[in-house]
């Protein structure tokens, strides 16, 4: 092991793989419980940047990949991930290959998409590698029964519920999807009085762009509105 490698270990939080299932054609959901004495304070906005590689000849960047928690649960000190494999680059080797009983080493982050107290009703909207984390942060509201989401996938096997068996959010599958195709979509399920509704958009970089770009011109603020890129056709090192 390099001195990079070790002294990024000896930064980071250890886990230990629990249980490996899969969620959906090109998902896994990973369970892991976390080790040692450090205190975990988790937030709905947190994601893990996980060394996915272990070899010290490749670039420290192209060998940590992130991933949002689906759930954490702070009895067990166990979180679960939704591991998405489209890209077929090391994180979806790694996840392939992960067994239980593995190490896994992460540093946590938070993204932008806070849920802030005086939001009472919310639309929720993305592409499969953003589902875990927006049923997550769907789980605290204080009325989930009030968020309601739209989810874009290629394909109708892609689509995977929650933890509980229930799938809040409408799933609409086919693709490539054409910008009129979400927008359409977007405008069909906006209420028609903003009041204290929020807007979370996550997954596709260049959907989150068309969105926010879209909503802004309809009058909705940019505190109303929260964009998350998860990735970019073409772009690697994103969150």
């Amino acid at each position: 092991m390099g001195i990079i490698d070790k002294l990024a270990k000896s930064m980071a939080t250890r886990a230990t793989v629990i249980d490996k299932t899969k969620a959906a054609e090109h998902t896994y959901r990973l369970t892991i419980r976390l080790q040692g004495s450090q205190s975990f304070a988790y937030r709905p906005q947190d994601f893990l940047r996980i060394l996915v590689l272990d070899d010290p000849k490749v670039p420290l960047r192209d060998r940590v990949r992130s991933y949002s928690v689906w759930n954490f649960d702070a009895r067990t000190q166990t979180l679960d991930l939704a591991v998405c494999t489209f890209s077929n680059g090391p994180g979806a080797h790694w996840i392939q290959n992960v067994r239980a009983g593995d190490d896994v080493y992460f540093m946590k982050h938070a993204s932008n998409l806070v849920i802030h107290q005086d939001d009472a009703d919310a639309v929720m909207i993305g592409d499969i590698s953003a589902l875990g984390h927006l049923y997550g942060l769907r789980r605290f509201f204080r009325y989930p029964e009030r968020v309601s989401g739209l989810i874009f996938g290629r394909d109708q096997a892609d689509f995977f519920p929650d933890l509980d068996g229930e799938s809040p959010f409408q799933f609409i599958a086919g693709g490539p999807h054409q910008d009129q195709t979400v927008i359409s979509a977007v405008e069909a399920a906006l209420p028609r009085h903003a009041g204290k509704t929020a807007i979370y958009v996550a997954g596709d970089g260049e959907m989150c762009k068309l969105l926010y770009k879209y909503l802004k011109s309809l009058g909705w603020s940019g505190k109303q509105v929260k964009v998350k890129p998860f990735w970019i056709q073409g772009k690697k090192g994103l969150e």
